[in-house]
């Protein structure tokens, strides 16, 4: 019973441990067969080292893999957060450069504004001036004329005395002239004598003038 029981451990034929207790019971009896048990028990217990090695190995493996899957899936979502970030830091950015752009536009409007109202000023003053010249010089106008007028009147206030003057000068006269014809008037009265004929038409040549002692 032992010899195939050796041929079969040397072929490796009896590669379960199942079967161990039967055959070690069976040939307990030989230390030949005792030997074959122990290798065989040794070299089972190496292949099934192998494998638990091979299977831990694999185990190993398989999460190094899980671990590196997650790595790249944790590496791929921080990638994908790093390019959020990128993207929200342009956004960002992009809404910096907007409101800075619409600070600016804001700036120059009312830059141009405040130049418009400065222009707009300076050519108010500028009326207001011209006007106030222009004012001044009606009023240096009308005071001209008004010393013109004046001068006017009192020239006119001057001759219309001379004229008066002149006036009461020539009444004189012609009072003087009258009282000396009444006084001839008179003269002639008393003497019986007609005053003088008016001046007529028809020449002297044809009706001398009376003589006054015929006519007596």
């Amino acid at each position: 019973m032992s010899a195939p029981f050796v041929s079969s451990a040397k072929s490796g034929l009896c590669t379960k441990f199942s079967v161990l207790p039967l055959t070690f019971r069976a040939h307990i009896s030989t230390p030949l067969s005792f030997l074959f048990c122990l290798l065989f028990l040794f070299v089972t217990g190496e292949d099934k080292k192998e494998k638990e090695e091979e299977e831990d190995k694999e185990e190993e493996e398989e999460e190094e893999e899980e671990e590196e899957e997650e790595e790249e899936g944790k590496d791929e979502d921080e990638d994908e957060d790093e390019d959020e970030d990128e993207d929200e830091d342009e956004d960002e950015d992009e809404d910096e450069d907007k409101d800075e752009e619409e600070e600016e536009e804001e700036e120059e409007e009312e830059e141009e504004e405040e130049e418009e109202k400065g222009a707009e000023e300076a050519e108010e003053a500028e009326e207001e001036e011209e006007e106030e010249e222009e004012a001044e010089e009606e009023e240096e106008e009308e005071e001209e004329e008004e010393e013109e007028e004046k001068e006017e009147e009192e020239e006119e206030e001057e001759e219309e005395e001379k004229e008066e003057e002149e006036g009461i000068g020539g009444g004189e006269e012609e009072e003087e002239e009258e009282e000396e014809e009444e006084e001839k008037e008179e003269i002639s009265r008393r003497s019986g004598l007609f005053p003088p004929l008016p001046p007529c038409s028809f020449p002297p040549s044809f009706f001398p003038p009376p003589e006054p002692g015929k006519e007596k």
